[in-house]
């Protein structure tokens, strides 16, 4: 499938650091930027697409910031990568609505690869959709447990 964008990327990195927060403590913008090594300009637009997205909402004021809109086992990954690099299709024939057909083939009909590209698709959204926030920091956490968890 297509490479996720480096603000997709980003934008992920911000919501996992966001999903372990605790609830209602926001998070600024700054200590975002610095503890995952990300320009704060950049960051910053990013948390707007998101804000636009309600995947996160901002607080003003004296403890303000960033915090999840949603609980972190409501947020799931497909709809994070959707909203900041749109739909999950690496040919354009298979974009839903905005579907246009591929300049090198003649028709869908006759595409040997549509099919079998389509398929792929449908494996990887159902992955995607059914992973959220809270299901990547516990499986984090339990790779940090199984990392530190050795015998002499």
């Amino acid at each position: 499938m297509r490479t996720l964008s480096k603000r997709c990327r980003y934008a992920l990195r911000a919501l996992y650091r966001l999903s372990l927060q605790s609830q209602g403590e926001a998070l600024s913008i700054a200590a975002m930027a610095e503890e995952a090594q990300i320009s704060r300009k950049f960051l910053e637009a990013i948390l707007v697409q998101l804000r636009n997205q309600n995947l996160v909402t901002a607080q003003h004021g004296k403890n303000g910031g960033y915090l999840l809109a949603r609980a972190p086992h409501q947020i799931f990954l497909g709809q994070i990568i959707r909203a900041v690099d749109g739909p999950i299709v690496p040919l354009p024939c298979l974009a839903g609505p905005e579907a246009k057909p591929c300049p090198e083939c003649h028709s869908e009909a006759d595409c040997q690869t549509r099919s079998i590209v389509a398929e792929a698709i449908e494996a990887s959204n159902r992955v995607v959709d059914a992973i959220h926030l809270a299901e990547i920091a516990r499986r984090r956490n339990e790779a940090k447990r199984n990392v530190l968890d050795f015998e002499i």
